[in-house]
């Protein structure tokens, strides 16, 4: 059977085309299961001066699994162990596509509606290793747009601007399989409720070597049902 890292160039190779498509695939013909299988056997987290995994400061666990430098893909694997949700309506630099393997997430999708004025704050989001600067931007005000619930065996993109909020309240596990594709921007935006626009921000904390394997070894329990 081929390897992740063999199925996702041919996809890679779409653009941000291929991102859904490989997501779905790499669910759907045991790809993943493999992959993570042979990473905890091996311990062979590959290091290349990234973060491996950590801890977001949202609440849930983000492991990298594989990257494509080459196209600037990243595939990753997120952990929702306990009720957590974003803290800040935000984008990102990248295109992404998303499956929810396990449990179930909510979204929420905005646009701005007013510049220049209204109760929310808007930054200029820059990220490194973890670490969050923002940049103030302006006050606006914001409509919402949908209120979608995804749940095991859902598939779903966005592009790089999309404004969002992402939360998994159940009471069980929420697993998600998350490709991002190559960043189109310097930076995000985050809007903030201007009575939280001062909140200072905490730094993402990264995992070792052993807590990656065993995040991962409760991610392949989870998708088992053990």
């Amino acid at each position: 059977m081929p390897t992740l890292n063999e199925v996702l160039p041919k996809y890679a190779e779409a653009g941000n085309q291929g991102l859904l498509l490989a997501v779905d695939e790499i669910a759907q013909h045991g790809y993943l299961h493999e992959h993570i299988h042979e990473a905890i056997k091996s311990q062979d987290f590959v290091d290349d001066n990234q973060m491996l995994g950590y801890r977001h400061p949202n609440g849930f666990a983000k492991i990298r699994l594989a990257t494509l430098p080459d196209y600037g893909w990243v595939v990753r694997v997120h952990l929702w162990d306990h009720p957590a949700a974003d803290s800040d309506i935000h984008c990102h630099r990248w295109n992404f596509a998303s499956r929810v393997l396990a449990g179930s997430l909510t979204e929420k999708t905005y646009a701005i509606s007013a510049e220049g004025s209204g109760p929310w704050s808007k930054f200029s989001c820059h990220s490194e290793r973890g670490s969050y600067s923002l940049g103030y931007l302006g006050q606006c005000d914001i409509a919402l747009q949908e209120h979608l619930v995804y749940r095991a065996g859902h598939s779903y993109e966005r592009n790089a601007t999309t404004l969002h909020l992402a939360s998994s309240e159940t009471g069980s596990p929420t697993v998600t399989l998350f490709i991002q594709g190559a960043a189109l921007q310097p930076a995000t935006t985050v809007v903030r409720s201007s009575r939280s626009a001062e909140r200072s921000d905490t730094a993402a904390q990264a995992y070792e070597r052993d807590e990656l394997a065993a995040l991962l070894q409760r991610v392949l329990n989870i998708l088992s049902g053990a």
